[in-house]
């Protein structure tokens, strides 16, 4: 039997379940989300903490030889914006590890909750408008947590370029 068929044979009753559930928009719209969800998991996943907390040691142990090392009040002169910013973005990237953590954590907590949702909705077989309301604030905590994923790859993304960019300024002030 080719595949297709056997997905239509297997989809069919519950697709039927579902249209003849009063709830079957709701229901629908929960699987979109769970869509995005699935997206936002393989952001989460794709975030390589390991490398974010290889470049934090890297910078320990920069730091440590910067302040070994006795400079010229020149080389200071010269290093003073770059070293502020190196701080600044190690800083920042000290809390990724963290905010990955927790969204994590939120994410987990998300899909739970719509699950239970979601079940609510399909194991009644009236209307369940009082459910309505959970669901919309759900929605904005997922979507909440989704914004939140995405800017935290994009920041780790830019500040391991930025990282990559200032370490090699402070290697050369310790090196030279």
């Amino acid at each position: 039997m080719p595949f297709v068929v056997r997905i239509l044979i297997l989809l069919t009753p519950i697709l039927f379940i579902s249209c003849a559930n009063p709830n079957h928009n709701e229901i629908e719209r929960i699987e979109k989300i769970e869509k995005n969800i699935l997206r936002d998991q393989k952001i989460l996943e794709s975030i390589n903490t390991e490398y974010v907390e290889n470049l934090l040691k890297l910078a320990r142990f920069n730091l440590s030889k910067l302040e070994e090392k006795s400079l010229d009040s020149i080389s200071v002169e010269l290093i003073y914006f770059e070293y502020r910013d190196y701080l600044n973005c190690i800083n920042d990237m000290n809390e990724f590890i963290p905010k990955n953590r927790e969204l994590q954590q939120a994410m987990n907590l998300n899909i739970k909750q719509l699950q239970n949702i979601k079940m609510d909705y399909i194991q009644t077989k009236q209307l369940r408008l009082d459910l309505n309301k959970h669901l919309k604030n759900e929605i904005y905590i997922i979507n909440t947590t989704s914004k939140a994923i995405q800017e935290l790859a994009q920041s780790i993304g830019n500040k391991t370029v930025e990282f990559d960019s200032l370490n090699k300024i402070m290697e050369q002030v310790i090196y030279e």
